[in-house]
């Protein structure tokens, strides 16, 4: 692995960490934070977009590895990641009530800390 792919491993094992940890620790706060965001004009249809943009784009990182990188597994690690993001964004923007994102935060901090033992194991245990 190259030393930019290699600190980008570190940066998607350590965001996927602190994404768990925030979901899973501090639920709660991060529902009401997510809570006051959207309800701001528009607020749901940009996290909507962004969302899918980010799954647009997460999925362009297939070809990259299918074509020009093969063997470099932190792309699927990364497109993993930027999925989870995007469907995280779009489900944000469809819950309207405060136990839906609790709820949420949950499953994603789950999902979140899966993303980070698969960055571990696929990108660090050789």
């Amino acid at each position: 692995m190259s030393t930019l792919a290699h600190v980008y491993a570190w940066f998607l094992l350590i965001t996927s960490l602190l994404a768990a940890g925030m979901r899973l620790l501090r639920t709660e706060q991060l529902a009401v934070i997510m809570r006051e965001r959207l309800n701001k004009e528009g607020a749901r249809r940009r996290f909507r977009l962004a969302g899918i943009a980010l799954a647009f784009g997460s999925f362009l990182t297939i070809p990259l590895y299918l074509y020009m990188w093969k063997g470099q597994n932190w792309l699927l690690i990364a497109c993993v990641y930027g999925v989870v993001s995007a469907v995280e964004f779009v489900t944000n923007a469809a819950t309207v009530h405060f136990s839906g994102l609790l709820k949420q935060n949950r499953i994603y901090g789950t999902i979140y800390a899966a993303t980070a033992v698969a960055a571990y194991l696929v990108l660090f245990r050789r």
